[in-house]
């Protein structure tokens, strides 16, 4: 883009600028369709295109900083799956969400002589929560040529010119052309509560992750959601997962019930057992200490025969006492855990 046509651009975005009473806000979600091996030389182009988009016309938000970099990634390694990403966008208040797609990055040049790398990115503004595509623009950006050897001595600077083409690029086209939209105010919320019969649950809305549901009979996870059809998941390891498309109103209530898969319900008889042993041990403090010591012989005898084993059985019980006190013998016991 030359300067002239540039100026031009940012003269149309000042006058628009002047008019708009104040930043929309908006979620960022970058996705690079170039390939898994250019993740990681262009992963700054999320924070740095969210501070060239930053400003007047926008306030953007970064996933990365209202949910963390390791939550709600699709298995491909995309940051947010378009439907969780606008699902997301309305949980925080977002009237737009926008969209860079990093559509292509190649080497170009003559071979075994200069290399140059070439990106071409999509950047798209969709309308929250119907995720309706309204203006977009695709741009393309080459770094410098290198030999060689200075581009393998030098790849990280390529990729940095590559993204601050980009999002230079990017914005300077964007911009004018959002300026002066008109967006919907955020839809009306509803508060839908969660609760499950395994402490922990994690509850997931449209692939976002809400949290952890509450328990039955306890506090519940509440979340402010849209009113409408929804896909809910409350999903527990060694559980079987509960799915449904549920219908959000106000003061909306699902108390879960999971079941425990096979593997589930082993454990939890395992657990079981050994919660058992623990409480008929400690309640022995109540007799003697022949008694005490002769149940730990034989809860310490079971458990060396015992077909039931879990990663921590304890191979041995045993009781001691220290002395005797004005309140007589102190008491312990000690599980020798393998």
């Amino acid at each position: 883009m030359n300067i002239t046509r540039l100026s031009s651009c940012l003269a149309v975005a000042a006058a628009a600028l002047a008019a708009a009473a104040e930043p929309v806000p908006a979620l960022l979600v970058v996705q690079n369709h170039a390939g898994a091996e250019y993740r990681a030389p262009l992963s700054n182009l999320s924070s740095r295109l969210s501070a060239a988009l930053s400003g007047d016309v926008f306030e953007v938000i970064d996933p990365g900083d209202a949910v963390g970099d390791f939550q709600n990634v699709a298995p491909g390694g995309e940051t947010m799956p378009l439907s969780s990403a606008a699902r997301l966008a309305e949980t925080l208040g977002a009237k737009v969400l926008l969209v860079a797609s990093v559509d292509d990055v190649s080497v170009v040049g003559t071979a075994g002589v200069v290399r140059q790398l070439s990106a071409v990115m999509t950047l798209q503004a969709k309308r929250v929560p119907s995720g309706a595509g309204v203006k977009g623009v695709t741009v393309t950006a080459v770094s410098r040529k290198y030999t060689n050897e200075e581009f393998a001595a030098n790849a990280d600077a390529a990729y940095s010119q590559l993204v601050t083409g980009l999002c230079r690029d990017a914005t300077a086209r964007f911009l004018p052309a959002v300026a002066q939209l008109k967006w919907a105010d955020a839809p009306a919320k509803v508060n839908v509560a969660f609760a499950c019969n395994y402490p922990g649950a994690d509850v997931s809305i449209d692939g976002v992750s809400y949290g952890t549901a509450g328990t039955v009979g306890g506090a519940p996870l509440r979340v402010q959601a849209t009113p409408g059809v929804h896909n809910l998941a409350v999903t527990f390891p060694f559980a079987e997962p509960y799915r449904v498309r549920a219908v959000f109103s106000e003061n909306s209530s699902f108390m879960v019930t999971l079941a425990p898969t096979a593997e589930g319900l082993r454990r939890s008889r395992d657990d079981a057992y050994f919660a058992e042993l623990l409480d008929r041990a400690r309640k022995s403090g109540d007799t003697d200490d022949f008694c005490r010591t002769e149940k730990a012989k034989g809860y310490a005898k079971y458990l060396s025969s015992s077909h039931t084993r879990i990663e921590g059985m304890p191979e041995t019980i045993s009781t001691w006492n220290w002395g005797d006190g004005e309140a007589g013998p102190a008491i312990g016991l000690g599980l020798d855990v393998k």
